[in-house]
């Protein structure tokens, strides 16, 4: 009986580690946890070609993303971070590529009333820490009415 628990758990143990080394080495892997984290986001997420894995590089062309209160499109995203940060509850991205990021903010009735003096933005709590060394953000348009901003280029790097 105590055989068949050791022979069990050791098998157990193997698939664990098989499905862990799929998910977070290979391109499959990747693209298996888009399609796990898609349905769960407040909008609609599509990407046109993710290619990499997860840790590692990770590319991505074509992504829209669209809720009630904005759309955003970026043409290419190239990621390299570190998954295993998150067991230290962290997002540590040692650089970040994205090119011609446009962002349409949508005009709802209570926009005016945000414009006021004394008007506070909702904040966005994340429950880890974010590290970004190095940033690269090549053609930000941000649009809301007739109002457009652009920025040709921006670069973040810290040490």
């Amino acid at each position: 009986m105590r055989r068949r628990i050791l022979i069990g758990s050791g098998l157990l143990l193997v698939v664990l580690l098989s499905f862990l080394t799929w998910l977070v080495g290979s391109e499959s892997g990747l693209q298996w946890v888009y399609r796990q984290a898609q349905p769960q986001l407040p909008g609609t997420l599509s990407v046109d070609s993710i290619s990499g894995r997860l840790a590692g590089v990770v590319r991505l062309d074509g992504v829209t993303y669209q809720d009630k209160d904005q759309l955003i499109k970026v043409a290419k995203v190239e990621l390299n971070w570190d998954p295993w940060a998150l067991i230290r509850a962290e997002i540590d991205v040692s650089s970040l590529r994205v090119e011609t990021l446009e962002v349409a903010l949508s005009e709802s009735p209570g926009d005016a009333e945000s414009d006021q003096p004394g008007a506070t933005e909702p904040t966005i709590q994340i429950p880890v820490a974010l590290r970004l060394r190095d940033a690269q953000f090549d053609g930000i348009v941000v649009t809301r009415g007739d109002a457009a901003y652009r920025l040709d280029q921006v670069g973040l790097s810290a040490r």
